[in-house]
């Protein structure tokens, strides 16, 4: 039952991509700035699909390509299913990557572009900062002396 699920998740991926692309113009640019061949796979081959980023646009075909840019392995469905949820544990991922339970080999470049095409795909609707009376956006992040906040106003 995890292999269909897995299988049906791989499927849907590229119709929330086409979605997250006519909405979220940061999923849009991002998408347009490189592409490749990524291939999501379990290790033992039994569920596969490939995924072809050309010039902003998304391509797809179940089973092993022949030369991925970028092939991400999985143990088994159950690894792949925590793993590629959304909200996924950060400390599961550690756990899964620290112990080879998910392989992620090929050309660095376009795997750390697709990393962050997920990224983005997952919080580019995100608002950030507090407008504030004055007309500028307060910022905060936390850093261990405490809160830092960050007044902006036209970009500085």
């Amino acid at each position: 039952m995890q292999k269909v699920k897995l299988k049906l998740i791989l499927a849907a991926l590229p119709r929330i991509m086409t979605v997250a692309k006519r909405i979220n113009p940061a999923f849009r640019s991002h998408l347009e700035k490189s592409g490749g061949i990524i291939q999501v796979r379990l290790k033992d081959n039994s569920v596969a699909r490939h995924y072809i980023f050309r010039e902003g646009r998304i391509l797809t075909a179940a089973g092993i390509h022949p030369q991925p840019d970028v092939d991400i392995a999985f143990h088994d469905a159950g690894i792949a299913l925590r793993f590629l949820k959304p909200n996924a544990k950060r400390s599961d991922i550690i756990h899964f990557i620290k112990n080879y339970l998910v392989e992620m080999k090929g050309d660095d470049r376009v795997a750390v572009w697709f990393s962050g095409l997920v990224n983005v795909m997952q919080s580019g609707n995100w608002k950030q900062g507090v407008a504030m009376k004055d007309g500028t956006h307060r910022f905060v992040t936390n850093t261990n002396g405490g809160p830092l906040f960050v007044h902006v106003k036209d970009g500085r």
